[in-house]
């Protein structure tokens, strides 16, 4: 599932085109269509809990990109989070964003928008939550 974050993206159900927004919240567009979107920027991945949720309002609607949660702990952004991986947020600078990216094995350098970048981020961060261990069981004997 993804949310748009900038734009309308035009939707062709049955004979008609349905506009998505960032208003319209939480939408399934199939898995080839959403890594697209997410892809050029224009949306994010959101788990199943967050569909719930309403869509930002007032001075996040339309084209900005929503800021990142704010962690509890107060620990400051560029540090690290369980997982060892740098953690971010929309306040930081784009070359910042392209730092932390490298981090998460995503090329970001030729990408020009923080959401493009975030956004990007996010789907390496699902692609790598996805992977599933190696089995590691014992060789065949020779």
């Amino acid at each position: 599932m993804i949310r748009i974050i900038s734009g309308t993206f035009g939707h062709l159900q049955g004979k008609k085109v349905v506009p998505i927004t960032a208003k319209s919240g939480a939408v399934d567009l199939g898995a080839e269509q959403e890594a697209r979107l997410v892809k050029r920027g224009v949306a994010v991945y959101v788990n199943k809990a967050e569909t719930a949720a309403p869509a930002p309002e007032g001075p996040l609607a339309g084209n900005q990109t929503p800021p990142a949660p704010v962690d509890p702990s107060g620990s400051q952004s560029g540090s690290e989070n369980e997982s060892g991986q740098p953690e971010y947020n929309a306040t930081m600078k784009l070359d910042e964003l392209q730092e932390v990216a490298k981090a998460y094995g995503v090329d970001a350098s030729k990408m020009r928008t923080k959401a493009e970048v975030i956004a990007a981020i996010e789907a390496a961060k699902e692609s790598a939550d996805n992977e599933k261990p190696p089995a590691l069981g014992a060789a065949e004997p020779v």
